[in-house]
């Protein structure tokens, strides 16, 4: 093995430090049109957006709650 086995150079601590900035590097080709949703999917985004709400705590996390019908 190597002595730099252990070490990072500093092209990867740039990186490291970039991606908490830039986020992760897209997979998918950027100019590719977006496809549109499958019927399937546009059922179950809209049962998910009609059946919970968001809901901010006093402590500013942010969780779903199920939407009841009855008040």
């Amino acid at each position: 093995m190597s002595s730099r086995a252990g070490k990072r150079g500093w092209g990867m601590a740039l990186t490291e430090k970039l991606t908490i900035f830039l986020g992760p590097a897209q997979v998918g080709n950027p100019v590719e049109p977006v496809r549109p949703a499958s019927p399937d999917e546009a059922e179950r985004d809209t049962t998910l957006r009609t059946g919970f709400r968001r809901v901010v705590g006093a402590d500013g996390s942010v969780h779903l709650e199920r939407v009841d019908d009855a008040p």
